[in-house]
């Protein structure tokens, strides 16, 4: 996790954060697998704003299916 923040901030990792600048670690979740954690992050930037900031914020929990 903190080697990915370095990638980013120094400009290795995305185009986004290469242009933009240094970015800040405000969430993350912890995933068994590389793909888990990929698929878990295109989830969440397909989000709207308010429902990512409800997330940061605990407002709202990942939902577990069962069955």
């Amino acid at each position: 996790m903190i080697n990915r923040l370095k990638e980013h901030n120094s400009g290795e990792a995305a185009l986004w954060t290469k242009t933009h600048g240094p970015v800040r670690l405000i969430y993350c979740e912890a995933h068994d697998t590389l793909l888990s954690a990929r698929r878990r992050e295109k989830q969440i930037k397909g989000w709207a704003v308010r429902k990512k900031l409800n997330l940061v914020n605990g407002v709202w929990k990942k939902q577990v299916v069962c069955g």
